[in-house]
């Protein structure tokens, strides 16, 4: 994990209402290059990574989609997170042909691909943890910086 990683309150978005896929990751990269943590070529990167390699895990309550992409679009580490109001799809992971109702969507911006590496292992434990999902999506803003902080500052 990058050292003294803390996941930012202005780059968290609580039930959101959004049509697709498409929509929640172009809303939380205007959010992400509005703040300065990446470059406007980040976005379509992102569409486009996804488009070849989905990121929908199917979890037993909230699927979760993980979107990324390469570390030349990004200026400093952070990870966009948004609560969806309802469920927009996003391709499995591994099986594209499926299609997942995703209702958390877990951003990532990192600079370094180790890094990348460590905060998708972190992020992986973070979605295994169903409890933590469930107080994450009910959670507002705040709760959810202090939630995700708290797991991650625990690896």
């Amino acid at each position: 994990m990058h050292k003294g990683f803390v996941l930012a309150e202005e780059v968290v978005r609580v039930q959101v209402d959004v049509p697709d896929r498409e929509a929640i990751i172009s809303l939380l990269a205007d959010v992400l290059e509005k703040e300065g943590y990446v470059k406007g070529t980040y976005k379509e990167a992102v569409l486009a990574r996804e488009e070849v390699f989905s990121t929908g895990l199917p979890l037993q309550e909230y699927c979760v989609a993980i979107p990324h992409t390469d570390a030349i679009h990004v200026n400093k580490p952070m990870i966009g997170v948004a609560t969806l109001k309802n469920p927009v799809q996003f391709a499995e992971m591994g099986n594209p042909e499926e299609l997942l109702d995703v209702k958390l969507v877990f951003m990532l911006a990192m600079q370094d691909g180790r890094d990348q590496i460590k905060l998708l292992t972190q992020m992986m434990k973070i979605v295994q943890d169903q409890e933590l999902l469930n107080r994450i999506y009910q959670a507002d803003q705040k709760e959810i910086v202090e939630l995700i902080n708290q797991k991650l500052c625990m690896e």
